[in-house]
């Protein structure tokens, strides 16, 4: 019996009682894992030794021919109230990143689902250009070149917007949040700027609150200007296996396939059946679903993820996820030791020994008493995230 048997559970009060639920996962990675892709593949189940029978993704990106004009949004004020120095005006400003002046007639601005037609309006290389809405060309007057478009209006609570040239060829995309804010700077009177204009992927990581005392920069060089490109590649950050039947990974940046791997997985354990794997851009997640019963308690699995790279060109080396469950039964985790009466500068608590010979998650462990009648009381939950009881 060494020391790694044991975990102390500091407690308030002395408990009596353990009951557990389920679910265990693990991973290792020797490399480095964004949003942006819709596609479903189907596999032969002949193929692959039928392990994988559809593999489905989804993103926020749309497959868009790219425009070779170098216009893009550059600051996005879609909140100005409480106004800090700037006109109580939502605007967008634009910044022509060509050597010569692009004529914006008949491009199309894309507010979430509305459509906006520019008029004939030109941007100077290396000028800016603010958007706003009817009457704010007099209240921005002095802030360089200014265009009102009917109906011009940023959610506060967050939208796409998106600049096309008549051929409809993207020229920029943002999905703004207000979340993209500094925190401390999301309630109002401050603008996002973005951080390196020469910088056109990897969106998310290139925004912040502007440092304008004046609450943004309209017309002007961004006061966060700054060379900032992403060079590193994604990672793994964790791994949680859920319901015995779907494998999580987190990573560190939303994530992107150029094409359609069928080596999306490699080094699958045989036996083991992938119904499908799902991505949630939004939260960095990719969610690999298990065929029911595939999964085995108590034994531990691992495969490799292999060819990810983020939309900055960034490509993942290959990581094991290493996974799999164990289901306690009586007498595999035992109170071993319980201090009920401490000292004054002491504290209450709890030893439990695992003599599963497995791995336990302890997020599934709750400590508890049962009153005089042996009905349960004071349940309290060993671990809110997934902490793992060596065997």
């Amino acid at each position: 019996m060494t020391i790694k048997n044991f975990i102390f559970i500091i407690l308030v009060l002395s408990f009596t009682l353990i009951e557990s639920k389920r679910g265990y996962s693990r991973q290792n990675w020797d490399g480095n894992f964004l949003p942006n892709l819709q596609f479903a593949l189907k596999t032969d189940p002949n193929e692959l030794g039928g392990k994988i029978s559809i593999i489905e993704f989804s993103s926020g990106v749309n497959a868009h021919e790219s425009s070779d004009i170098e216009v893009i949004i550059n600051e996005v004020m879609a909140d100005p109230t409480p106004t800090i120095g700037l006109p109580d005006r939502e605007y967008l400003e634009l910044f022509n990143r060509e050597n010569a002046t692009v004529n914006l007639k008949g491009w199309i601005l894309e507010l979430g689902s509305k459509q906006k037609i520019f008029p004939d309006v030109s941007i100077a290389p290396g000028g800016f250009l603010v958007v706003t809405s009817p009457g704010g060309a007099n209240e921005l007057k002095n802030y360089g070149k200014i265009v009102e478009i009917s109906g011009f209006s940023i959610t506060n609570t967050g939208m796409t917007i998106t600049l096309d040239d008549p051929e409809k060829k993207r020229s920029d995309q943002l999905v703004y949040s207000p979340l993209l804010h500094n925190k401390g700077f999301q309630d109002g009177g401050y603008s996002l700027e973005r951080i390196d204009p020469g910088r056109s992927c990897g969106q998310k990581y290139n925004w912040v609150s502007t440092l304008s005392s004046k609450g943004g920069t309209p017309g002007s060089e961004n006061s966060v200007k700054a060379s900032n490109p992403d060079n590193a590649a994604p990672s793994i950050l964790k791994t949680v296996f859920v319901d015995n039947s779907r494998l999580d990974v987190q990573f560190s940046e939303s994530f992107l396939f150029p094409n359609i791997p069928l080596d999306l997985l490699k080094n699958i354990p045989a036996g083991i059946l992938i119904d499908s794997i799902k991505p949630d851009q939004s939260k960095c997640l990719l969610s690999i679903y298990f065929r029911q019963e595939s999964i085995k308690n108590g034994l531990n699995y691992s495969m490799i993820v292999s060819g990810i790279k983020d939309e900055c060109g960034n490509v993942m080396k290959d990581q094991s996820l290493k996974f799999g469950f164990y289901l306690p039964v009586k007498s595999d985790l035992l109170i071993n030791e319980v201090l009920f009466n401490p000292y004054p500068d002491g504290s209450d608590f709890v030893e439990i020994y695992n003599n599963s010979g497995h791995e336990v998650d302890l997020s599934g462990l709750c400590l508890a008493t049962r009153d005089e009648k042996n009905v349960l009381i004071q349940v309290s939950p060993i671990a809110a995230v997934q902490r793992y009881l060596p065997a």
